[in-house]
């Protein structure tokens, strides 16, 4: 991978989306050269520590310490870099209509479902077919370039008005749809951050 196509969502220290980001030094380096690509400049600079969370699969996460800035450029002093989970860490709440259909269960056709939460391993709905815990399913994630994943029932729960609420993984994904989901999951984020700031 060439370094100056490594991109990184950039989040402060707890979580919060903040912007996209091009880092263009190598990760191992003491500290980075990072180029913003959101034009949240003003919002990035509230916060001295920054995670820089990677895109890619064979990119390490990071942590570092803001140390400089010049027009769209960040200095960062790198502090240490970060597990896999800051990745499945990444989770919205959302709320999109879509549907399901049958992998290893015995129903057949199709089920409307509601979504509650989407993150970059997995998502939670709810709908009113009876799944049970270890089913597989297709789910189709209606973001930029609609996606259909297979997911495995993790936990089940049934609600007072009839519907059953699911979350599960996501199996067999692969890197670029990884990527398109943890995409979809920053962004949802980066808008619901800037309608709040706008409120």
């Amino acid at each position: 991978m060439k370094q100056e196509q490594t991109r990184y969502l950039l989040l402060d220290s707890k979580g919060t989306p903040l912007s996209r980001a091009v880092l263009l030094s190598p990760a191992e380096a003491h500290s980075w050269q990072v180029r913003l690509l959101d034009d949240k400049m003003e919002q990035v600079l509230e916060h001295e520590v920054v995670q820089l969370v990677s895109m890619a699969e064979d990119a390490p996460s990071l942590l570092g310490r803001i140390t400089g800035h010049r027009e769209d450029w960040l200095a960062v002093e790198k502090l240490r870099p970060l597990g896999a989970q800051a990745r499945q860490n990444l989770r919205v709440p959302v709320g999109f209509r879509s549907y399901i259909y049958p992998v290893s269960g015995k129903w057949i056709g199709r089920c409307a479902v509601k979504g509650n939460d989407l993150s970059c391993g997995g998502i939670s709905f709810f709908c009113t077919a009876t799944l049970i815990v270890g089913e597989w399913i297709e789910i189709v994630i209606p973001i930029a370039i609609p996606l259909v994943l297979t997911c495995e029932v993790l936990r089940a729960k049934e609600e007072a008005d009839g519907q059953h609420f699911y979350a599960g993984k996501f199996i067999d994904i692969c890197n670029d749809e990884e990527t398109l989901v943890r995409e979809a999951v920053f962004n949802i984020q980066i808008r619901r951050r800037s309608g709040r700031k706008g409120a």
